[in-house]
C-alpha cells in the first residue's frame, strides 16, 4: 500500500519507531480488511474536507500533505488517528448501533452509494475528540441529515446535486461549527415541497441506482412499522414487486384497470412491494389471488410486513391501490419530512 510505504518513510525521517507504526497499520488492515482499505482511505480523506471542492487529488499526495501539515511528520500520531477512524468506519458498515432508530437509518442508507458516509464518519471522528459532542448529538445529526439527504434521492437529483448536503455538513463539522449551526446548515438543504411532490410521482425506474433507492425506501418503511424492540436484518436476494403487473395483463387485471389507470399507477409507491428473489418470476403476471399465494409460499410466512399487509386485501383494484399508496405516503412523510 502506498500510504503504508509513506508512513514508513516518514517514520524513518522523523526517527520514530517504525515497528510501532507497522503495528498500528496492521491493526487498520485487520479492522477494515485489505480489500477495503483503498475505499476507506478515500472515504476518510473526504470526511476531512473543509470546503465544498469535490475533487480529491492523488491519495498519496493528499495524505502526504495531511501528514506534513497536520501531524508534523509524526507517523505514529497519524496512524493512531487513522486506526480510530477505521474503527468508526467499520462500525457504520457493520451496523453496530444499539439504538434501533440509528440501526434502521444506516440499514437503509447502506443500500445506496457511499456519498453519505464521509459526513457521518466526520461527525463520529469529531465526537471522539470534542467533548461538547456526544451520542445524543450524533443521533440528532443523523436524523436531520438522513431526511435532507434522502430528499435529493426522492427528487431524482444527479449525484453532484445530492452531494450538496453532504459537503455542507462536512464543512460545518470540520470547521468547528456548533451542533445547532451544523443542523441549521443541513436543514438549509431540505426541500419538503419537492419531497412531497415526489411521493405522488412515478418512483420506480429500472436503472440500478434507482432500484437500490426504491429497495432502501421500502425496507425503511418496512422497518418503521415494526416494534422498536425488534432488530430485523434482511438477507438474501430482495426484489421489487409490481402488484399490478407491468405487462401481459390477464383477464383479472383488465377487468379492474383501464389502460389509462394502469399507466398512471403502475410505478407509484402504492403498487410496489418487496419479495424474495425466488418468488419474483413466479408472481410477475399472475392474478392477485395467485400472487398472494406466492408471497406467502414459504410455510405461509411473508418476509416483509409491507407485503404481509398486501395479502390482507381481498382484491387489488384502483381503490385498494390508492388506499395503500396513501398509507405508504403517510409513513414516508413521518420518516423524511423535516
Amino acid at each position: 500500500m502506498l500510504c503504508y510505504a509513506l508512513s514508513k518513510e516518514l517514520a524513518d525521517n522523523s526517527g520514530e519507531n517504525y515497528k510501532k507504526v507497522e503495528e498500528y497499520w496492521e491493526k487498520i488492515e485487520n479492522t477494515i480488511g485489505t480489500e477495503n482499505l483503498d475505499k476507506f482511505l478515500m472515504i476518510n480523506k473526504l470526511s476531512q474536507k473543509k470546503d465544498r471542492d469535490r475533487a480529491v487529488k492523488n491519495l498519496v499526495d493528499e495524505y502526504t500533505e495531511l501528514l506534513k501539515n497536520s501531524y508534523s511528520n509524526k507517523a505514529i500520531n497519524f496512524t493512531v488517528d487513522l486506526l480510530k477512524s477505521a474503527g468508526n468506519y467499520q462500525k457504520i458498515r457493520d451496523l453496530e448501533f444499539e439504538d434501533m432508530a440509528l440501526f434502521k437509518i444506516f440499514s437503509s442508507l447502506s443500500r445506496l452509494s457511499d456519498e453519505w458516509l464521509p459526513p457521518i464518519l466526520a461527525f463520529i471522528n469529531r465526537m471522539d475528540k470534542d467533548k461538547n459532542f456526544n451520542k445524543k448529538h450524533f443521533k440528532e445529526f443523523v436524523h436531520i441529515f438522513e431526511k435532507c439527504y434522502m430528499h435529493g434521492w426522492f427528487k431524482k437529483q444527479v449525484r453532484s446535486k445530492r452531494e450538496m448536503v453532504c459537503y455542507s455538513a462536512l464543512v460545518a463539522i470540520n470547521t468547528g461549527q456548533s451542533l445547532s449551526d451544523i443542523l441549521n446548515i443541513i436543514k438549509n438543504n431540505a426541500d419538503n415541497e419537492g419531497f412531497l411532490l415526489s411521493l405522488d410521482d412515478d418512483i420506480y425506474e429500472p436503472s440500478p441506482n434507482r432500484i437500490n433507492f426504491i429497495k432502501a425506501v421500502l425496507l425503511r418503511i418496512d422497518q418503521e412499522v415494526q416494534d422498536d424492540s425488534v432488530y430485523k436484518i434482511y438477507n438474501g436476494r430482495i426484489t421489487i414487486e409490481h402488484i399490478l403487473p407491468q405487462r401481459n395483463l390477464n383477464e383479472y387485471w383488465r377487468e379492474r384497470f383501464t389502460d389509462k389507470e394502469h399507466g398512471e399507477w403502475l410505478h407509484k409507491l402504492g403498487n410496489l412491494t418487496l419479495i424474495s428473489g425466488t418468488k419474483n418470476s413466479e408472481a410477475q403476471n399472475s392474478s392477485f389471488d395467485k400472487k398472494k399465494e406466492i408471497y406467502a409460499k414459504n410455510n405461509k410466512k411473508v418476509s416483509f410486513d409491507i407485503t404481509k399487509d398486501v395479502c390482507e386485501y381481498s382484491e387489488w383494484n384502483l381503490v385498494s391501490l390508492t388506499s395503500r399508496h396513501q398509507v405508504l405516503v403517510n409513513i414516508a412523510k413521518n420518516i423524511w419530512m423535516v
